[in-house]
C-alpha cells in the first residue's frame, strides 16, 4: 500500500495447450492471492518470431511491467531461446 502499485506481471501464452492453459491460469490465481497485478496476452500459434519479439521488446518497456512469462512450449517455427534472451 505504502509502494503506489501493485507488482505487474506480463503472461505469454502462444496457441492453446492445454497444460499450458492451465499452468497460467494457476499462475494469474496465485498472482491474484497476493496482489500482483496479471495481464494475460493470448497469441494465436501461427505467430512469428518478428510478433512474439515486437511484444516482448513492448512489454520490456512498459513501467507497469515488473516480470514477464512467456509459457513454454512455443511453437516449433518459434526460437524460444531467443526470446527468453529478450525478457
Amino acid at each position: 500500500a505504502e509502494g503506489g502499485r501493485a507488482p505487474g506481471l506480463a503472461v505469454i501464452l502462444v496457441g492453446e495447450d492445454p497444460a499450458s492453459q492451465i499452468y497460467v491460469r494457476r499462475k494469474q490465481e496465485a498472482c491474484a492471492e497476493v496482489g500482483i497485478q496479471s495481464t494475460l496476452h493470448p497469441i494465436p500459434s501461427t505467430t512469428t518470431q518478428s510478433e512474439l519479439a515486437n511484444l516482448i521488446q513492448s512489454l520490456n518497456k512498459n513501467p507497469e511491467v515488473d516480470g514477464i512469462l512467456l509459457q513454454l512450449p512455443l511453437p516449433g517455427s518459434v526460437d524460444a531461446t531467443q526470446l527468453i534472451d529478450l525478457i
